[in-house]
């Protein structure tokens, strides 16, 4: 709690763990997109590689049932 008073009563303060500046949030941007990138590129080759009819394959489709 200590610290939570202390980061309150400095918001600008360089030890502020929550202020990041603008080439720290473009480097969050980058990496969000690289990682996003990746999952699409996955995604994309799982669905050509995957049966195109699930059902006949046996595959269970439903989430919860």
């Amino acid at each position: 709690m200590e610290r939570l008073e202390e980061l309150r009563n400095t918001p600008n303060s360089p030890k502020n763990p929550f202020i990041v500046g603008t080439r720290g949030t473009q480097r969050l941007m980058e990496v969000m997109e690289n990682m996003l990138r990746g999952r699409i590129a996955q995604d994309q080759e799982s669905t050509t590689t995957a049966p195109t009819n699930m059902a006949a394959a046996g595959t269970h489709t439903a989430a919860c049932c």
